[in-house]
């Protein structure tokens, strides 16, 4: 009986000893993590930083560009400072296809008849001349200062 009580009391200091390592080794699992998360939560943290100031920069240059000329250039914009002969040239150009807008944002036609009249012979040039035009303005332009709704711009 003895050896039995030996026994037991052995078992119970091994089990003692394994609590006391699922502690320790919980206690240290858990300081990792908790480790782990303090540095997450800085890197995200910086993350966050550098994109807020990174889109703060790009709004910022974007309100420049934006009280100097178009934001984007393939997109016409009226301004208060642009007369409507100007929007309607500009709003022209924005609708032509690429390789013609490109050749008049080249050329800075002054008018829009001038735009128009490059517009057609760039567009003979890279051989669509029989081919429907996506601006409808240009396709059914026949009076120099007409448009279809009757007004004028001015020439």
């Amino acid at each position: 009986m003895a050896n039995n009580t030996n026994r037991k009391d052995i078992l119970e200091t091994q089990m003692l000893e394994l609590s006391q390592s699922q502690s320790i080794f919980q206690s240290v699992v858990q300081k990792q993590f908790e480790d782990f998360n303090v540095r997450m939560e800085g890197f995200t943290q910086s993350i966050e930083d550098i994109i807020a100031k990174k889109l703060g920069e790009a709004i910022k240059e974007i309100t420049t560009m934006a009280g100097k000329e178009n934001v984007n250039p393939n997109v016409a914009t009226p301004s208060a400072t642009h007369t409507r002969g100007e929007r309607k040239q500009a709003s022209f150009i924005s609708g032509l296809k690429e390789e013609i807008r490109q050749m008049l944002e080249l050329l800075q036609p002054k008018t829009l008849i001038d735009a128009m009249q490059l517009a057609r012979k760039q567009e003979v040039r890279v051989g669509d001349a029989g081919k429907t035009h996506k601006s409808s303005k240009f396709s059914s332009y026949t009076n120099p200062g007409m448009w279809r709704d009757g007004s004028s711009d001015g020439v």
